[in-house]
């Protein structure tokens, strides 16, 4: 099957019929099973699970796959990523948020054109994919080619074009007129291709209180909820009080915190993501409750920039939805959505003095399930079960000494296994990943190249 979109082809081959003989199955379903020696049948036409169970089905499947020594589970969502930045990664490393910002970040992304933002996007969703990631939130510009990126890799993303106006020539009405034109790319794209409506959604990108205006961040709020009219689901994308220094100005500037700051305004629902959220006292807390707001969690991100922890125990404890991220692969430096959940765990034990504090099954549903009904998406994906679509990540767990000797399967994947492990994943009924091959990313050492080049040319104009 090709699939045509703004000029680019994808092309499918597609079997109809899969079914998968597991060794053993982390559902994730509300019973939390784990299936041992089970079957999984895909309708690859649709991208659905038709069949889950023991015995073998009586229907005849176009290709079955032996999948004895591999643990399939749900494939994992990283809510927070800008993508393309995987070109900029170890630009500047071991300063502060403001100075790797400021001096160096933003003036190499001036630099950086819509062809580049569209390679890097490529290097940077394979690097997704390889952990394990079928589905991921992002925030940056030049969308388009991000989202072209998405329809070209075969996964799935929440996108948002971040806007923000406390520089030259930027007013509220021309970053609303940022957002709404991506929207309208995105409306024309789903029209074209009904294939995308489940693919690629849409978010608003505030990039954060103080880089927005008052006036900007109440008009992204006006305007999510005009959009809740006529589109299943809007989020927005904000990152929140990530440094001690935001914190301190906010309480200096306007008496609040930045989160009591953005409730004040009406600016916070159960839509809003929260990026960071790191510097909050115990009524902020209160306040991201009360709202239903969605706090994402990006532990390497914030230890490596010195930003400091999100107290993650205290925000579960008060009911709050809290989904992880990698973040950039400038600030992370990696789109390793295992080796960030494995930090997640460790990284809150440790402060807390408690073991019990963020078990493996819990940080892998943070991933999975959580994440999917924080997104209102668990209709679609999050769990293996029939109806939903087959999207799969599967491990060998014979491939690595660290999988001996074999043990709890949440236990395993946290804390013994890493992306080597990860030997397929599948996104819509359809492999993306094979092997440590890219099945629909072709020719990944050219925009390997082509990306070093772009980076060398950013380095020659920036003098470093």
């Amino acid at each position: 099957m090709k699939t045509y979109f703004f000029g680019v082809s994808v092309i499918y081959l597609v079997i109809d019929l899969i079914l998968l003989k597991c060794r053993y199955i982390a559902t994730f379903n509300t019973r939390e099973e784990i299936l041992e020696n089970a079957y999984i049948g895909i309708d690859e036409k649709s991208g659905k699970i038709e069949y889950i169970g023991k015995e073998k089905p009586q229907k005849p499947y176009d290709e079955v796959i032996e999948l004895n020594k591999h643990v399939v589970m749900p494939s994992f969502i990283n809510a927070h990523t800008h993508v393309p930045m995987v070109l900029l990664r170890g630009l500047k490393d071991d300063v502060d948020l403001h100075t790797w910002l400021n001096k160096y970040i933003f003036p190499a992304e001036d630099r950086l054109k819509a062809t580049d933002i569209y390679y890097g996007a490529l290097q940077g969703i394979a690097e997704l994919i390889e952990s394990g990631t079928s589905l991921f939130i992002d925030m940056y510009f030049y969308e388009e080619e991000i989202a072209k990126a998405v329809m070209e890799s075969g996964v799935r993303a929440i996108l948002s074009r971040g806007v923000l106006d406390i520089t030259e020539n930027r007013t509220p009405e021309t970053e609303v007129k940022k957002t709404l034109d991506f929207l309208a790319f995105l409306e024309r794209m789903w029209s074209s291709n009904l294939e995308t409506r489940d693919r690629i959604f849409f978010a608003l990108g505030p990039h954060a209180p103080y880089t927005c205006s008052r006036e900007l961040l109440i008009l992204m709020r006006e305007k999510a909820e005009e959009l809740k009219k006529k589109l299943n689901n809007v989020w927005i994308n904000i990152h929140v009080a990530e440094t001690r220094n935001e914190f301190e100005d906010f309480l200096e500037k306007t008496g609040k915190s930045p989160v009591s700051y953005l409730d004040s305004i009406g600016f916070l629902g159960s839509d809003v993501l929260s990026i960071h959220t790191i510097w909050v006292r115990d009524e902020d807390l209160a306040v991201l409750a009360k709202n239903k707001v969605i706090v994402v969690h990006n532990p390497s991100s914030n230890l490596k920039l010195g930003s400091g922890i999100a107290p993650v125990p205290k925000m579960l404890e008060k009911g709050i939805r809290v989904l992880i991220g990698t973040d950039s692969a400038a600030s992370n430096n990696r789109l390793d959505i295992l080796s960030e959940a494995r930090l997640a765990a460790l990284l809150h034990k440790g402060i807390t003095g408690n073991p019990a504090i963020l078990p493996a099954k819990k940080i892998l549903r943070m991933l999975t399930i959580d994440a999917a009904k924080a997104l209102g998406l668990d209709g679609l994906l999050g769990s293996i079960e029939v109806g939903k679509q087959a999207d799969l990540v599967i491990f060998n767990i014979k491939k690595t000494l660290q999988a001996y000797p074999f043990h709890d399967i949440y236990s395993l994947i946290i804390y013994s296994l890493d992306l080597r492990a990860v030997e397929k994943v599948m996104v819509k009924g359809r492999w993306v990943y094979d092997n440590g091959q890219f099945l629909t990313i072709k020719n990944i050492e050219k925009i390997l190249e082509r990306n070093a080049e772009t980076r060398r040319r950013i380095e020659d104009e920036l003098g470093i």
